[in-house]
């Protein structure tokens, strides 16, 4: 139920890849309820019980929070890497769980291990970053629970060229190869169904979130932020917490810390293996309001 749609071309186009957001079907409502609804309506498909992949960052907490909020059962799967790599991360999520009574069940990682190797069992699907393998990974834990699982990806975190000398509205995009389409893949090869982009999962959700007063200033102003590309994320965690005000702070920027060079590495060797087939498609922020709201 991811609210874009992908198409990767074949030789005869130049292996050309797009990407395109599904419209809306109705006026969103603001972006808390929304992110309500999304979760019923995941709840509503799924028919399977629900399994949300919860990392502990703030992504995923908004999720459980969301089926939590909304008295929707579901559990919670964690991957823990060896030597506490993620401990700083995963506390987050434990935390929460213990303290509403929610199942978690914490899946050991060799991380070092399936980035070094362990990718190539997914290799089918050319990706120039290892998050792609491990969504892969999530999915497949779920499955074998008999799960639906709910992968807290999606968010809508802007990017820009910095280098021109002003910045407008219409510079800032959102993103994209056909990387992203490595967890749509995955299921359709394997006959099964899963959300992998929980804040991606319906139009509605992506245009309340755009529509959201403090992002609509940003947006509108993006000299005030965009001039350093980490700002982007410390905006996203502002905006999160002025609306999901019982949100634990983290005052980081994200979960990959401390394994950030052997993801680096990992990312240099894949698109290093891939370079022919990878294919980018951005998206800007004036293109994704027409998309949502074509009619």
């Amino acid at each position: 139920m991811t609210a874009f749609t992908f198409e990767a071309g074949g030789k005869e186009k130049d292996g050309a890849f797009s990407l395109r957001f599904t419209p809306c079907s109705r006026e969103p409502a603001i972006w808390k309820e929304e992110i309500y609804t999304a979760a019923h309506s995941i709840a509503h498909k799924a028919k399977k019980p629900l399994w949300v992949c919860s990392s502990g960052g703030i992504d995923s907490e908004v999720a459980c929070q969301a089926f939590y909020d909304q008295q929707i059962p579901f559990s919670v799967l964690t991957l823990e890497f060896e030597d506490g790599l993620n401990q700083h991360d995963i506390h987050y999520a434990a935390q929460w769980c213990r303290d509403r009574g929610v199942h978690q069940e914490i899946v050991p990682l060799n991380i070092t291990s399936f980035i070094s190797s362990g990718v190539a069992a997914y290799e089918r699907y050319p990706a120039v970053h290892p998050f792609r393998y491990i969504q892969i990974r999530l999915m497949e834990h779920v499955e074998e629970r008999g799960g639906y699982a709910v992968l807290c990806s999606g968010e809508q975190v802007y990017d820009v060229d910095r280098t021109k000398p002003v910045i407008t509205r219409s510079d800032l995009f959102l993103p994209f190869s056909n990387g992203n389409a490595i967890p749509l893949e995955w299921c359709k090869d394997n006959s099964t169904a899963h959300e992998p982009y929980f804040h991606f999962s319906t139009p509605e959700l992506c245009l309340s979130y755009l529509r959201q007063p403090l992002v609509d200033f940003v947006l509108n102003n993006p000299e005030l932020l965009f001039r350093h590309w980490s700002n982007a994320y410390t905006f996203k965690r502002i905006v999160y917490q002025s609306v999901w005000t019982n949100l634990a702070l983290r005052y980081k920027r994200d979960g990959y810390e401390r394994i950030r060079p052997m993801i680096d590495a990992s990312r240099n060797a894949l698109r290093e293996k891939f370079h022919e087939q990878y294919r980018e498609c951005n998206i800007s922020v004036p293109e994704l309001e027409r998309q949502l709201l074509r009619k």
